[in-house]
């Protein structure tokens, strides 16, 4: 009996290392450079293979108030944009002095293209003081297989969509990165498909 606890306990511990460790996605986590609030700030990257359990989180701060803000996790942005090319949508609420890595989502199977992390505030209610760190894109390490797409925004209160992800996003740059970090596993490639003639 003991030698059979013994041997699953090793199989289990075995099957253990044999599962592949969270990895660094993108990350462009660095030195300080000044915060910037939330609204309309997006960032944009794109895969070329397809990851599993990801992870991303932000380095957002609360500026000395409430600091409520909306994230969505995007397959598209601009002008014509609908929930449709919505991946996730999550509301947080920063505690006051918060200042760190924020997790936003969890658990998320991302397939190969582009997709955008949006931030809003909240349409209606208290001025929000939530921000994001900024940084620049020489901060950035990344997996082989993923491109930086830069950052966009809305410099113009009348550009702003009522769907946020559907503004018109007309100051774009890839000399900043925000300071985010994106973890997961690579997806197992999908087995050649069998033809039958």
């Amino acid at each position: 009996m003991k030698t059979s606890v013994a041997l699953l306990l090793s199989f289990i511990s075995l099957a253990g290392f044999a599962q592949q460790p969270s990895q660094t996605i993108l990350s462009s986590v660095g030195a300080p450079d000044g915060w910037t609030g939330i609204e309309t700030l997006s960032l944009g990257w794109s895969l070329d293979h397809g990851y599993r359990n990801v992870q991303i989180a932000a380095r957002l701060g609360n500026g000395g108030g409430s600091a409520r803000g909306i994230a969505y996790l995007m397959r598209t942005i601009g002008p014509g944009t609908t929930c449709a090319s919505e991946v996730a949508q999550v509301s947080f609420d920063l505690p006051l002095g918060y200042d760190g890595m924020f997790v936003l989502f969890e658990n998320l199977d991302l397939s190969a293209g582009d997709y955008w992390l949006v931030f809003s505030k909240p349409r209606r209610g208290p001025f929000s003081y939530a921000n994001w760190m900024a940084g620049i894109a020489d901060n950035i390490t990344k997996s082989s297989n993923v491109r930086y797409l830069g950052m966009a925004w809305v410099n113009a209160e009348d550009l702003i969509g009522e769907y946020v992800p559907a503004s018109a996003f007309n100051v774009r740059t890839d000399v900043w990165a925000y300071q985010l970090e994106i973890r997961g596993e690579l997806a197992p490639a999908s087995p050649p498909r069998r033809i039958v003639r």
